[in-house]
């Protein structure tokens, strides 16, 4: 002991002469003498430990001092062993610097270090051609231990006070190694638990860090990671290992979310994470619940980026199979459990469109949220699933007849996502409009009740819900007299009547742009106008009976300085609404404005419109194609012109005939301009006779 002592005295006072210990391991003549080598050695590792750590200073020196040694001991001299894991074990805990210039004079060193110390991982590689020996795992945990310390510490100073390599600087210098593709390898092999943690740790703190995460996403750590989370969970265990395994995958996902995505997507990604939540089913206990919830979300990301790669795998099988079959919870549970089932079904629908394009999954999809309807077990997540189905424009075998009964006794009981209720049958109206008309009348009693309670002050929920129930109302009644009646007698036009004066109320005819769920509200009570009301005798009189055409004059001179769809749908909904009811047309023309500066009539306002877009309005414009859709009924629509020109004025409505054949004229002229390279001769001429007659009118 008391030679130690002096051992460490001696040493501390006077360092060795590194290059002289270089000089005598390398030196032929005394190749034979390793105990003396080992010992020489071993005196500067305990000069080491008096310091505390690695001198910066040292490092040049020291790496080729450690090449020699580490040669030596994959050579076979085991006797090696000892000092190589004092030397590596100090040098984790500092690299010291023994003045500030030292990570300028010597930092470029630190890397050179790291690589070297990495020598012995080579073992076990078809690289080395060595077979790693169970003596070599004191090394391996040496040696990630040393790369944990410098990647986990922040350094800059030690506990007793003295200067260190800072946590950045040890970072750039990793980058400067292959540390990643280390990792890689031990991931491959089975290594001791301590040895697998310290690997671990090494990855979780580089993952921080947006290029290492980049290296990781370009090589196969992800999916070893995953494989290693999966591995763990079979053995049972969702601590230790697997959880720091699971925070590095999510370091690198959040900083790296498009390529980990990418990563994460491919079929051997994909199985290992259908592997870790088939094995979390069988656990217990809330830390691996919420160890699954943390997967879940992962397989989430994934179903967002790339959802046909999910649904081509068999995961989404597997979450249905959960749902259908139900997971196990305790009673004190109740939030893990909701949160577990939102995630599932979060996953499920963003996958259900793409699911459509794989008959397997689309049949199981089907049958397990035909299940789960039936069950009463649905929440409005299932109809939101089967409308992403729907919607994937696949064709589907199953008639959706009894989904849609279903759907309606939903509404009927007061479902509390009417939504995604309503969101369903909109896309069976879209998709197979045959299994809606099969019970079109029951649609109809349905769907007015409901928009019965969507006519005083609506918030943005009720105009959703409204926008998709008066969508499918307009394809149950399209072409169909029948339930254009039925819907008058439930009281719908009333319905209708009423929505468009509480938008006035809203004050959404007072000028300004619209928000988009007005919007979208506006256009469907207008298109259920088209569907319900146009060409319909009995509908058209109660339409003019509620004054709509007023009403929707009044929005109409709002929304003509915004030309926007609005704009579009109103003018096409009034063309059709005056071209088929002569007592709508004298409506029209019998408005006035409510502005106080500049009171006007209807035609005027078009006119003002026409003038406001230019002398030579485009043929392409949808706004003056319905002005002029509008103007040309007025003209030529109704046998009594006569007393729209009475009450209009001969001059205003000499202007809107004006304009009706100018726009006729450019019309053709666009039509033989765009024709002209597929038309004969025969057809010019035919054009050329066509305008010249128009032109001839114009100027009459």
């Amino acid at each position: 002991g008391s030679d130690m002592s002096d051992e460490r005295k001696h040493t501390h006072q006077q360092p060795p002469d590194l290059d002289l210990l270089y000089q005598l391991l390398t030196e032929k003549y005394t190749a034979s003498t390793v105990d003396r080598h080992v010992e020489s050695v071993t005196r500067y590792a305990v000069y080491l430990e008096t310091r505390g750590g690695l001198p910066l200073s040292h490092l040049t020196a020291a790496v080729r001092l450690l090449e020699v040694v580490i040669s030596r001991y994959l050579g076979g001299q085991a006797c090696w062993l000892p000092v190589l894991l004092r030397i590596i074990a100090v040098s984790g805990r500092a690299l010291l610097l023994e003045k500030a210039s030292d990570p300028l004079t010597h930092g470029a060193a630190v890397p050179s270090y790291l690589t070297t110390v990495a020598l012995p991982l080579e073992l076990g590689t078809a690289k080395s051609g060595i077979e790693r020996r169970p003596l070599d795992e004191e090394a391996y945990h040496a040696i990630w231990r040393l790369y944990a310390s410098l990647a986990l510490s922040p350094g800059g100073e030690t506990p007793d006070g003295k200067k260190a390599l800072k946590r950045a600087q040890a970072f750039q210098a990793f980058e400067k190694t292959d540390v990643i593709q280390w990792a890689s390898r031990e991931l491959d092999r089975q290594a001791p638990r301590c040895v697998l943690t310290e690997v671990l740790e090494v990855l979780r703190a580089l993952s921080t860090s947006k290029v290492f995460c980049q290296r990781m996403t370009e090589g196969d750590v992800l999916q070893k990671l995953l494989v290693l989370i999966r591995d763990m969970c079979e053995a049972g265990s969702t601590e230790g290992v697997a959880q720091i395994a699971l925070e590095a995958t999510w370091n690198v996902i959040v900083l790296e979310e498009q390529a980990a995505s990418k990563v994460l997507s491919e079929s051997a990604s994909l199985h290992s994470i259908k592997g870790i939540l088939h094995r979390l089913r069988e656990l217990k206990g809330s830390p691996a619940k919420v160890f699954r919830n943390e997967i879940l979300l992962i397989a989430l990301l994934v179903a967002k980026m790339r959802a046909d790669k999910v649904a081509q795998s068999s995961l989404v099988s597997l979450l249905l199979n959960m749902l259908v079959d139900g997971l196990p919870f305790e009673a004190s549970e109740e939030e893990l459990k909701k949160e577990t089932h939102d995630l599932i079904w979060l996953i499920v629908i963003e996958c259900s469109g793409a699911c459509a394009h794989f008959p397997s999954t689309r049949q199981h999809l089907t049958e397990a949220l035909s299940s789960l309807i039936a069950k009463g077990t649905a929440p409005g997540a299932a109809w939101a699933c089967l409308s992403g189905l729907l919607s994937s424009n696949c064709e589907l075998q199953a008639s959706m007849k009894s989904l849609v009964g279903e759907a309606l006794k939903q509404l009927a009981s007061g479902h509390t996502d009417i939504e995604r209720v309503l969101t369903f049958l909109s896309a069976v109206g879209k998709a197979r409009p045959e299994d809606l008309t099969s019970r079109d009348s029951e649609i109809l009693d349905t769907l007015t009740t409901t928009l019965a309670t969507c006519t005083g002050e609506l918030d943005e929920r009720d105009m959703r819900c409204s926008t998709i129930a008066l969508f499918v109302v307009s394809c149950v009644c399209s072409d169909n007299t029948a339930m254009k009646n039925h819907f008058r007698h439930l009281g719908g036009l009333q319905i209708i009547s009423a929505m468009l004066k509480s938008l006035i109320l809203r004050g959404l005819s007072k000028g300004g742009q619209l928000k988009r769920t007005e919007e979208l509200f506006l256009l469907s009570v207008l298109e259920c106008v088209r569907k319900v009301v146009v060409g319909h005798k009995r509908n058209e009189e109660r339409f003019v009976t509620d004054g709509v055409v007023y009403i929707l004059l009044d929005m109409l001179e709002s929304s003509l300085n915004n030309q926007s769809a609005v704009c579009d749908m109103l003018l096409r909904t009034l063309a059709d609404v005056i071209a088929t009811n002569e007592d709508c047309a004298l409506q029209f023309v019998q408005w006035n404005s409510a502005t106080i500066h500049s009171p006007r009539g209807a035609v005027q306002m078009l006119l003002e419109t026409v003038r406001k877009m230019g002398e030579r309005p485009a043929v392409e414009s949808p706004l003056m194609a319905n002005v002029y859709a509008v103007c040309e009924t007025l003209t030529s629509g109704f046998e009594s012109f006569d007393k729209v020109v009475e009450l209009e004025g001969d001059k205003d409505m000499n202007m809107v005939k004006s304009y009706t054949d100018q726009w006729s004229v450019d019309a053709w002229t666009d039509v033989e301009r765009l024709c002209d390279p597929f038309m004969t001769s025969m057809d010019r001429q035919w054009l050329t006779e066509q305008r010249g007659a128009l032109q001839m009118r114009v100027h009459a």
